[in-house]
């Protein structure tokens, strides 16, 4: 019986680990974790930031499938306060079962689309010569050396440009809102080839 339940559990925290691992995420933050953001819907799993200790409905965490194909990613959030969010985008993570490494579980993102606050340059078109990142945009370090922003206009969701991400290589911007004004974001998410 004892061995049974340890095979159980193997196979839950598998299969738990594998549908974290093909998973497109998006986290929405408030810039100094004061203000809690109240989530209205979403299309897609969520949670809020529970490591947060200050606030945790400060933050929120969206995870959707990202399949071989452009997945609508959205959610729709209100602001309690005069804020600036952080918009970030990750793919996920998982772990080699025989070194324990981290195995990156990259994403395509492209279209974001923002109603009711100002996001630049949501289609990765234009980049920044001085960053090589695209415009508007903040990657972690190395993001704009590890060929994360992709031109191609047969891969691409809308124009020539997205990018790919995972969980240690994300973009974000800063989303400038207004108390009481709901905030919805569209993004189209895939899974990296």
């Amino acid at each position: 019986m004892n061995k049974l339940l340890m095979t159980l559990a193997a196979l839950t925290t598998a299969m738990i680990g594998r549908a974290r691992a093909d998973m497109a995420r998006m986290d929405v933050v408030d810039f100094d974790k004061s203000q809690s953001i109240k989530q209205v819907q979403a299309n897609c799993r969520t949670s809020p930031m529970g490591w947060i200790k200050k606030n945790p409905l400060a933050g929120h965490i969206f995870q959707c499938e990202a399949g071989p194909t452009w997945t609508l990613m959205q959610a729709t959030l209100v602001p309690e306060a005069d804020s600036v969010w952080i918009l970030s985008f990750k793919g996920q993570w998982k772990r080699d079962p025989q070194t324990n490494d981290l195995i990156p579980i990259e994403v395509y993102v492209d279209q974001v689309e923002v109603n009711g606050a100002e996001c630049r340059n949501g289609s990765f078109e234009t980049v920044d010569p001085q960053t090589g990142l695209p415009s508007g945009w903040k990657g972690h370090a190395g993001f704009a050396k590890a060929d994360r922003y992709l031109d191609d206009p047969d891969g691409a969701k809308d124009g020539r440009r997205y990018v790919k991400v995972w969980h240690n290589l994300s973009l974000s911007q800063g989303l400038k809102v207004t108390k009481g004004q709901p905030v919805t974001i569209r993004a189209w998410v895939k899974k990296a080839d």
